[in-house]
């Protein structure tokens, strides 16, 4: 009878359905990897959550013990981009198990292939500003991650991001006790996210720094569709790793702008001394790469809203003024009418002028009709007071051309108000 060979797999699907400790219900299986399976569950008071259980075929104790180290990591960083871990315990078969917070959502790396395999760049350094966040809180308490990846970086429906997996991280922890984790000479990690002092596993090597060539390679594969260095097999991978410098970022998006460029290149440099200082120093970098890729969205915007203006302006303006053009012949006219009604309605109004009153000597007015003199003559003397001529010589100076003789029997008053002088 042959030995039957334990289907790896079977036994996370089995659990489906199955309560642990009487207390979480596991309702549906999330994923699987290469130490664990990941659970959505229900707490028996109603509580989500995800359980993460360990394989039961994993035995190594030093494995055991570092998966259960992963929520004692994880809480440490305190950090709203790290997950929190609620609760652990072993089920009834002797796999351990954690209890982490209930994530929707997709990682970047789901999201990426959706997408076609890259991500606009916007998106990448927004989620990599969250993690290098959480870096600086994990750094500054001597943890570092050393699995950085884009399925380790989950996006939440409400937009949140989250650094996911502290199962392979390492603590600085003086005062802890026990056998190192993590041997020498031993690689642990995803090969194509590994810096080249974890490929190559001189761990004493292995710092923050390590991290940031991980969110580099991170970036370089999110925005680029490939990984930093492509190979045919894990070894030659390793050894790509190890002795190759990384091409730069320009290469491959040559329309990406300079302080992106100047970001992911440097976080990939192999020597240690190239690389950011801290993640501190690369996140603030990052928030300049994103203010730059950003200027030129508001500058283009601000130059709209002027343009739109100035064109509202000129449009304003040339409604008014072809109302003004069509209305202005219109006022004239009725100006010019308005005037001229008012001078007609004046000119009607107005009395005719007065004759003037011409005083005419009581002598000549009872004298008999005649005809004026043509030429001065003597005149008869008569009573004239000193210094008044006679009435007929000034009528006769003024009047050198004689008027034609009348026939008519007017009288010599009528006759003077009808002469035009």
């Amino acid at each position: 009878m042959s030995d039957a060979v334990p289907d790896p797999f079977a036994m996370p699907h089995a659990r489906v359905g199955t309560t642990l400790r009487d207390k979480w219900h596991l309702d549906a299986l999330l994923g699987i990897g290469g130490m664990a399976a990941v659970y959505s569950a229900t707490h028996r008071n109603g509580k989500r959550g995800a359980v993460k259980i360990l394989h039961p075929q994993t035995s190594d104790p030093m494995l055991r013990r570092r998966f259960l180290q992963e929520g004692l990591i994880a809480n440490k960083v305190e950090h709203k981009a790290v997950v929190s871990v609620i609760d652990d315990d072993v089920a009834e078969d002797g796999s351990p198990f954690l209890v982490m917070e209930l994530l929707e959502g997709e990682s970047l790396a789901q999201r990426a292939a959706a997408a076609g395999g890259v991500l606009p760049m916007d998106e990448v350094l927004r989620a990599m500003e969250h993690v290098l966040d959480a870096l600086v809180a994990a750094h500054d308490k001597g943890i570092v991650h050393r699995d950085i990846k884009p399925e380790n970086v989950f996006l939440t429906r409400d937009g949140r991001i989250k650094l996911l997996d502290f199962g392979i991280a390492h603590i600085d922890d003086p005062e802890a006790s026990g056998p190192r984790a993590t041997q020498a000479g031993t690689p642990m990690g995803t090969p194509a996210f590994m810096a080249p002092e974890q490929a190559s596993a001189r761990w004493e090597h292995v710092g923050p720094q390590s991290d940031l060539w991980s969110v580099g390679a991170t970036m370089f594969t999110l925005l680029t569709g490939t990984f930093v260095h492509e190979a045919e097999s894990l070894p030659e991978l390793l050894a790509f790793v190890i002795t190759r410098p990384v091409r730069s970022l320009a290469e491959l998006l040559p329309e990406a702008p300079s302080a992106v460029v100047t970001l992911v290149d440097r976080a990939l440099e192999r020597s240690l001394a190239e690389r950011w200082l801290d993640a501190r120093e690369m996140l603030m970098a990052l928030r300049a790469a994103r203010a730059q890729l950003a200027r030129p969205r508001r500058d283009a915007r601000t130059l709209h809203r002027v343009l739109t203006g100035v064109l509202c302006a000129c449009g304003a303006v040339a409604i008014v003024w072809s109302a003004f053009a069509s209305q202005a012949p219109r006022e004239a006219r009725g100006i010019h009418e308005v005037v001229q009604g008012t001078a007609s309605r004046r000119v009607a109004a107005e009395p005719p002028p007065a004759a003037p009153i011409v005083a005419v000597p009581p002598t000549i007015a009872a004298a008999p009709e005649r005809p004026i003199p043509v030429s001065v003559a003597p005149i008869a003397p008569q009573t004239t007071p000193p210094g008044v001529r006679p009435f007929a010589m000034t009528i006769a100076s003024h009047a050198p051309v004689a008027p034609p003789p009348r026939s008519s029997a007017e009288p010599l008053q009528k006759r003077l108000f009808d002469r035009r002088y």
